[in-house]
């Protein structure tokens, strides 16, 4: 329904139409990416890596969170954006401020024009807010998940770093109480 809601398919439509159009990259931060799942077909950026330290520089996906994401971007914008996948988060899931510090630097050194992060925590980190100053300071649009916890962002990492757009859920709540 998100894409609906906020008329994406008539957008990609359109932009679908125009003969040229600048590739876009946008660097997805996360569990990594499956390559070969169809909807990101002609539509993974060069030079995607790992940073988690059990994964030999691969950035395939063993959990399917950086896969799922990196779909719903495939497919609410046109065949010019790219995904350029940086793993940070190991297959379970779970990664240290070391290697997210790493992966957020890294799509800044790559010239990367979103960089998108479905992740957190609690608390604060310090090296969060050293990537994402200097991400903010190179005019990168850094969008980041505000959780799914319905709880208050500003007790989370990297949701409450001022300079980031940060993203939680709009409408249909499904509550399961009833």
């Amino acid at each position: 329904w998100g894409a609906d809601a906020i008329g994406a398919d008539p957008y990609v439509e359109m932009l679908q139409k125009k003969s040229s159009l600048p590739q876009i990259t946008v660097a997805v931060v996360d569990t990594g990416v499956y390559e070969e799942h169809s909807w990101l077909e002609g539509r993974i950026a060069e030079n995607g890596t790992s940073f988690v330290l059990d994964s030999d520089g691969s950035y395939a996906d063993g959990h399917g969170h950086g896969t799922h994401c990196s779909g719903i971007i495939a497919s609410v914008t046109a065949d010019n954006v790219k995904i350029l996948p940086i793993k940070v988060l190991s297959d379970s899931g779970y990664g240290t401020e070391m290697e997210v510090y790493c992966g957020m630097m890294y799509a800044l050194e790559q010239n990367a024009d979103v960089i998108s992060m479905s992740l957190g925590g609690t608390g604060d980190s310090g090296l969060e807010n050293l990537a994402a100053e200097a991400i903010a300071a190179a005019d990168i649009p850094l969008c980041v998940a505000g959780g799914n916890e319905t709880q208050d962002v500003h007790y989370h990492h990297p949701a409450a770093i001022d300079s980031c757009i940060t993203v939680s859920a709009v409408g249909h709540y499904y509550d399961n109480a009833g």
